[in-house]
């Protein structure tokens, strides 16, 4: 065979062959439907504790009626 001819040849196969893979691959897949999933309602702020009272302020610091134990130990060994 001539240079040209096995030239031609093999380009014109290599073109068979993408043709008929491009050919055998699945179809692109359907756009997916809106789904449920609202990244709004997920990502939404946190709820915050309850508003500040009286025996504790909003920073966390005791409030008028806070109280606490209170002991004095004295402790000999």
């Amino acid at each position: 065979m001539f240079p040209t001819v096995r030239r031609s040849l093999a380009v014109a196969l290599a073109l068979a062959c993408l043709s008929f893979t491009a050919l055998a691959a699945p179809p692109a897949a359907a756009p997916a439907a809106a789904s449920p999933f609202d990244p709004l309602a997920l990502f939404a702020p946190l709820q915050l504790p309850d508003a500040p009272n009286a025996y504790r302020g909003g920073s966390g610091k005791p409030g008028p009626l806070f109280w606490q134990n209170r002991a004095d130990y004295d402790l000999s060994a």
